[in-house]
């Protein structure tokens, strides 16, 4: 049998999906978009609206809310749910973790480097005469 194209989630570097909801949408893309600029999270799935159905202080809340899907390694959740904590208009952030029991391995790999820290670069170097070459060792995700 050939090999797999499957990963199976089992270490603090396996892949996660967390959700986070909010009530404005347009904030909700902000901070989703400040935590895959600060690699916290490789992507972000926003969906504009959701409605939520939640007792909150005593009484039945029905609401519009928006609602983030991000991808992340389960080693920086505590991480994103400090940033909750300080970030959020919310008392208490909807945030909500869910492995991801089996996968696409090159798309696993992908959110790994994306949430990995940020590479050192390179100084600049006199040797004109190389050719620049990609890394071939970046995985490469198709598009969205």
């Amino acid at each position: 049998m050939g090999a797999s194209h499957i990963e199976e989630f089992d270490t603090q570097e396996s892949v996660v999906e967390v959700n986070i909801t909010g009530d404005d949408a347009a904030w909700l893309a902000e901070f989703a978009t400040s935590l895959v600029n600060d690699r916290l999270a490789a992507c972000a799935n926003l969906i504009s609206q959701v409605r939520s159905v939640y007792r909150w202080q005593g009484r039945i809340e029905d609401s519009s809310e928006a609602l983030a899907v991000l991808h992340t390694r389960r080693s920086l959740v505590d991480r994103i749910v400090e940033r909750a904590d300080s970030d959020h208009p919310y008392d208490v952030p909807q945030v909500v973790v869910k492995p991801i029991v089996t996968g696409h391995a090159a798309y696993l790999e992908w959110v790994r480097a994306e949430t990995a820290p940020e590479p050192a670069r390179r100084a600049p170097t006199d040797d004109r005469s190389s050719p620049a070459v990609p890394d071939a060792a970046a995985p490469q995700v198709p598009h969205r």
